[in-house]
């Protein structure tokens, strides 16, 4: 790592900021990478997020026939429901779009879960936090 790097990622630790990604053709997970529905899955974001990052900004974009069904994301390993986020269906057949915070560890690895009565999930990484 070169001086200039660790420079900023020393800055960053202190103060912490915002990276925006930069634009995308499309998004990073769709519907088939969280089938089956209501099981955890691993989301690798090796490939999109730098290391040293602590957190990570993401758009979802849900659809079901139901009221109430609900997509979730997590930072890998965690198990309590009170620090992860979510998405809910408010209107049948809409598409709901919520941005969602996510704590990642060394790994860069998060999970996600959707209900089995979701027909469309996608998930974009917007940009993290060092």
């Amino acid at each position: 790592m070169d001086n200039a790097m660790k420079a900023i990622l020393d800055a960053a630790r202190e103060y912490g900021f915002f990276q925006h990604r930069a634009d995308v053709a499309d998004y990073d997970w769709t519907t088939a990478d969280f089938t089956p529905l209501g099981v955890w899955h691993d989301l690798d974001l090796t490939s999109i997020v730098p290391e040293h990052a602590h957190a990570v900004l993401c758009r979802a974009v849900i659809q079901a026939y139901y009221i109430g069904q609900y997509f979730q994301i997590r930072r890998k390993g965690y198990t309590q429901g009170k620090i992860m986020s979510a998405v809910d269906v408010s209107v049948a057949m809409a598409f709901e779009r919520q941005d969602m915070v996510c704590g990642i560890g060394p790994d860069r690895i998060i999970q996600g879960w959707g209900q089995a009565n979701l027909n469309l999930i996608y998930l974009v990484v917007k940009g993290w936090w060092f």
